[in-house]
């Protein structure tokens, strides 16, 4: 009877050798061998390679023990001597994705390294070292309070400005005490700084804008950010607007307790226009010259420096009826609310014929 002879691998590093004989083996011999098979590990990687230390690092490889034994995946983070190990001891197969996840405090920013090992009964197996970088925490500022409000610059009717920081990368509010600014920006360019509060712990930053005369009245952008602080990156909200308003102060000094003939003498008026922080020019200005229920008006001309003036020709002024005049003056301006000013029994107009029925002459006196 012919025979044939059988090796089969008994168990690792042993092979038998078998005679088969008519349907029946009959063991021959027993030999061992050395199996030096090791894992393989291939396709390292971390996501994010440069991340907020408030974010989630995952760091992935590909593992394969090709004698289909249970063998260790092993991250290590840290440097050479000082590694932190993470391990996943149950990895079976071939071309298995091993991945781990790690948190880092802010305490942690900086330039690291990191390695995978796979270990089985026959040995290690590492990559090469890789890089990674843990940052600062990116930011968001969104609005709570102020956008679009309108503050009385003499009133001191403070307007709050509010906005909430959140850290994107962690997730949540910011905790209390981190540097932050409110900065202001005319529609000519020109930047200021509002204020410069910290977090509160409500995660906010705020404050109350009562501007004083270093701001014109018009429109203004504010705009809040997180700014000078290691743990988290720079950041700034949106621009928001912001109108100042003020209330304009008109002021007559002529005519003052004076006589003018009518028909024969010019009536100057003039007056001055300011506001809580000086001289106002480019405003809307009239002058009114009141009677009983009988009003005159003059409109003003802008003399520079916050004078106006109005000159009213004597012909104007020949059917006007006499006597005691008050004046008054109104101006007014964008952002501004209109002023008015009254001067009571500011002039005389005497008629243009005397009470003996002569007429009045150019060196004739109207007196008060």
């Amino acid at each position: 009877m012919s025979g044939r002879l059988e090796q089969v691998v008994w168990r690792k590093g042993v092979v038998l050798c078998l005679l088969v004989l008519g349907g029946a083996a009959y063991l021959s011999s027993a030999m061992a061998y050395s199996s030096s098979t090791l894992p393989d590990l291939s396709d390292p990687s971390v996501t994010p390679a440069l991340g907020g230390w408030g974010e989630q690092f995952t760091f992935s490889v590909r593992a394969s023990e090709f004698e289909n034994e249970t063998f260790s995946v092993c991250l290590l983070v840290g440097s050479i001597g000082r590694w932190r190990p993470y391990c996943n001891s149950s990895v079976q197969g071939i071309n298995v994705s091993v991945s781990f996840s790690l948190a880092f405090q802010s305490a942690d920013r900086g330039m690291w390294s990191f390695l995978f090992n796979a270990t089985d009964a026959d040995g290690s197996v590492a990559t090469g070292i890789m890089h990674f970088t843990v940052d600062a925490d990116d930011l968001s500022l969104s609005h709570r309070a102020g956008n679009g409000s309108v503050v009385l610059r003499p009133l001191l009717n403070a307007t709050e400005l509010r906005v909430a920081v959140a850290d994107t990368d962690l997730g949540g509010a910011l905790p209390p005490g981190f540097q932050g600014r409110f900065w202001s920006r005319t529609p000519a360019g020109q930047t200021g700084v509002i204020a410069s509060p910290t977090t509160t712990s409500a995660g906010e930053l705020t404050t109350f804008f009562d501007p004083d005369c270093s701001f014109s009245v018009g429109p203004l952008t504010w705009t809040a950010g997180l700014v000078d602080n290691a743990t988290y990156k720079d950041a700034n909200s949106s621009d928001f607007a912001l109108t100042i308003e003020s209330t304009l102060q008109p002021g007559i000094s002529l005519p003052y307790r004076q006589g003018f003939v009518a028909g024969q003498q010019d009536l100057l008026f003039r007056g001055r226009v300011a506001d809580d922080c000086g001289t106002v020019e480019q405003a809307e200005a009239a002058f009114f010259a009141q009677q009983g229920s009988q009003s005159f008006s003059c409109p003003a001309i802008d003399e520079g420096n916050g004078s106006y003036s109005c000159r009213m020709p004597a012909n104007a002024t020949s059917a006007w009826p006499a006597g005691l005049y008050n004046v008054s003056m109104v101006a007014s301006k964008s952002y501004y609310a209109a002023g008015t000013a009254l001067s009571e029994s500011a002039f005389r107009l005497c008629p243009s014929l005397a009470r003996n029925g002569t007429h009045w002459t150019a060196r004739s006196r109207c007196l008060y």
